[in-house]
């Protein structure tokens, strides 16, 4: 496998930060790139700026679940490492990935990648795109390609492949509070090591079967809060499965079993703010629908596509989220404060709530609970 990921606003990094400073930025994100692939040193991967804004990362000999294991932790660190910009907003990377043989050409690898990132950058979210070979490239891909797809209809097949990791959330405010659990999928195949829905949902949403694996974490959640009386539960769902014309009916359908009706209120799903902003009516669609059933839906990343500020009055929300990283550049910059208030104002005039989902300092948490927010409570 080999991945390539761009630094979209290179030019407006070096327009507000001196070129020893941006220089010296760059060369930090290099140096925690070679310290995370030092750690996996078996995997004899190697580091390389392509041009300015693009680097590379080959990563020999891996197959599908390790390579997107290192892939995903790469995203992670070079997310953590974003500077905010003039306007408030983070610095924006996107990520592509592809394989590869010996018999593969240089510059088809290349015209993978630049599709994929080509995707990344147009779908306005911060996932990897994966770009597999084409027809015209026959190779040994299809074999890497049909193990993914069996181990993900074997895993919906099995019962016991698919399961929930449950984590509990206390948000706190100036005179309110909040509690409820938060899910995210896991497949754990047979003789393998399990794998986050990180992992595993990308290839899923490639072949077709997002909608599937958003099922099934539905049922799962139901099935946790029968087990689990009086609390509540936001389950995941993704913008590949609410675009699907099937994909609403059969949530409903889930949703209307008899023994499901008597805990829907204590279920909240959630979708990315992005979704709001690609597909509208969609979305206003879905969330309608599970407001007439009970669901709640709630908004994540709020603070990454502020546009949607305009439509929050359209849409029957639970809460929306804001990052916490965002929530502390507002000490520092105006921009990102006047931004800040508008979002919390907006949202609880709406009666919607705002949670800040990291922790952050005490300073800014005063402020946000003094905008009707609430803020992580570590448990």
């Amino acid at each position: 496998f080999v991945m390539l990921f761009r630094q979209r606003d290179l030019p407006a990094v070096n327009a507000q930060m001196s070129r020893i400073s941006a220089d010296a930025w760059l060369t930090t994100v290099g140096e925690r790139l070679n310290q995370l692939l030092a750690e996996h040193a078996e995997v004899k991967a190697q580091l390389a700026r392509l041009n300015g804004s693009d680097f590379v990362v080959l990563m020999p000999g891996l197959d599908g679940p390790q390579a997107m294991h290192l892939v995903q932790q790469i995203r992670q660190l070079l997310q953590s490492l974003r500077v905010m910009l003039a306007s408030g907003q983070w610095c924006r990377w996107s990520f592509a990935l592809t394989d590869y043989t010996p018999s593969s050409s240089v510059s088809g690898v290349l015209a993978r990648l630049d599709y994929a990132l080509m995707r990344a950058e147009s779908s306005g979210h911060s996932e990897v795109e994966f770009a597999a070979y084409g027809d015209e490239e026959a190779g040994s891909n299809l074999a890497g390609e049909n193990q993914w797809r069996q181990m993900l209809v074997a895993a919906l097949a099995a019962p016991d492949h698919l399961s929930l990791v449950v984590h509990p959330m206390v948000f706190k405010g100036m005179a309110a509070s909040a509690e409820h659990s938060e899910a995210l999928l896991s497949l754990c195949p047979p003789g393998g090591k399990p794998l986050m829905g990180s992992l595993f949902l990308p290839v899923a949403v490639r072949a077709g079967m997002s909608a599937d694996f958003d099922l099934r974490a539905v049922v799962l959640g139901f099935e946790w809060l029968q087990a689990h009386a009086g609390q509540r539960l936001v389950v995941r769902v993704s913008l590949p499965s609410l675009v699907e014309t099937e994909f609403l009916p059969q949530l409903l359908g889930i949703v209307r079993l008899p023994a499901h009706q008597s805990i829907s209120s204590r279920l909240v799903l959630e979708i990315d703010a992005h979704h709001l902003i690609a597909y509208p009516e969609e979305v206003t669609d879905f969330c309608v629908a599970m407001a007439k059933d009970g669901i709640g839906v709630g908004l994540r990343r709020l603070d990454q596509q502020p546009m949607a500020l305009m439509r929050l009055h359209t849409l029957p929300l639970s809460y929306v989220k804001l990052g916490g990283e965002f929530s502390e550049q507002s000490q520092r910059s105006p921009g990102a404060l006047h931004l800040l208030q508008a979002m919390t104002e907006t949202a609880t005039a709406l009666g919607i709530k705002v949670y800040v989902t990291d922790v952050v300092d005490t300073v800014t948490v005063q402020l946000l609970r003094e905008k009707g927010a609430l803020t992580l409570q570590p448990v």
